[in-house]
Order: structure tokens, then C-alpha cells, then sequence
């Protein structure tokens, strides 16, 4: 669902689900420790994440590709759902902050197993583009499903967090390339201050 904003811009793309893990992980962030929330998604998540909460793959990295993907899908007509919950879950099985080979399909099998724990609620056909985006994020490049292919730029526009510059050659949508070709977005700043 794309919706616009008043000044025509595309509006961040919401859901219960999605609006309580944004939540979750923020007072986690702001905390150090994992919110009482322990029946949440996120909060499952964050139970199960084995690195430092404050650390470059955790939850303020999954919160900035969750908001990255969130503006990303209102322009590409990926499924905003799929995106967000992208976001939360890619890095989430990471063993270590550096090279983890090993991580994407990690992530892909969590999803499949929270999925059926009943703990991640989504339809068939969403778990397989989740995790489908999961297990390929770290290297793969245009894929054929848009919603997989704005999951990956949602991941690589975080990468100015590591100082490097955005290649748009390594991007997979018109919307991503464009967000790097333009001023940095006033929402950046509630990010890194």
C-alpha cells in the first residue's frame, strides 16, 4: 500500500506487528537490555540475538534497513510487510559482528522456524520471498522479485555506517539509486545523533 504524504513524499509504510518491533528494539537500544516484551516477535528475537545489542549488526542496524525499506517499498510496490520483516530478521543469526559467511541462511531457517512456532505470522507465499531475501543478501544482485530486491538496497543503504560510500552499480531498484544520488534524508539525523 503506498500512501503520500502532504508534501507528496511517500509516507513510512506501518503495521501493528511492525510498529511493536520498531518499539521493542528501540527501548532495547535505548536500554542495553532486552525489553520485558518477551512474547513479541521482537522480543523473541532479541532473546535470541547473540551479540552485543549495541553492536554494528544489531538492533539499531535492523531498525535503520526496517525504515530504509519502509520508503523504499512506497516507491517500488514491494511488499512492505515482507521488507520490514526483512529488516528485523537478515542479520539476526548473525556469530560474529565481521565476516559470518554463514548468517543469511541462518536467518532464512530462524524465519522458517518462528514461523512455525507460530511466533511469525505470515502466509506461505511471504515466508518464501523472506527468506529467499534472507539467504542471499549479503551478495546477490537483481533478483527477479522486486520486494527481494528492496530488501537487499534497504540493507545496503546502511552501509555508510561503515564509512564506505553506496555504489549504485550494487543496487537493484531506481528508487535505491536514487536515494543515494540525493541530499541525505532529514530522518538520517534521529538515527546518528
Amino acid at each position: 500500500m503506498k500512501e503520500e504524504s502532504d508534501a507528496g513524499r511517500p509516507t513510512i509504510q506501518s503495521s501493528p506487528v511492525l510498529d511493536a518491533c520498531r518499539r521493542v528494539l528501540a527501548a532495547a537500544i535505548a536500554g542495553g537490555t532486552v525489553a520485558a516484551d518477551h512474547g513479541s516477535l521482537a522480543g523473541r528475537i532479541l532473546r535470541d540475538y547473540r551479540l552485543a545489542l549495541r553492536g554494528i549488526h544489531g538492533p539499531a542496524h535492523w531498525l535503520r534497513v526496517m525504515e530504509y525499506g519502509s520508503r523504499l517499498a512506497a516507491k517500488t510496490g514491494a511488499d512492505a510487510k515482507v521488507v520490514g520483516l526483512f529488516g528485523l530478521l537478515h542479520d539476526a543469526r548473525r556469530r560474529a559482528d565481521r565476516h559470518d559467511s554463514g548468517h543469511g541462511p541462518r536467518g532464512a531457517a530462524y524465519a522458517r522456524q518462528l514461523a512455525e512456532e507460530g511466533v511469525l505470522v505470515v502466509s506461505g507465499p511471504e515466508l518464501q520471498v523472506l527468506c529467499r531475501a534472507c539467504e542471499g543478501h549479503t551478495a546477490g544482485l537483481n533478483p527477479s522479485d522486486v520486494t527481494i530486491g528492496t530488501c537487499w538496497d534497504a540493507d545496503r543503504l546502511d552501509l555508510h555506517r561503515f564509512g564506505w560510500t553506496i555504489d549504485p552499480l550494487q543496487l537493484n531498484t531506481r528508487a535505491a539509486v536514487e536515494f543515494v544520488s540525493g541530499p541525505a534524508p532529514p530522518f538520517l539525523e534521529s538515527f546518528f545523533s
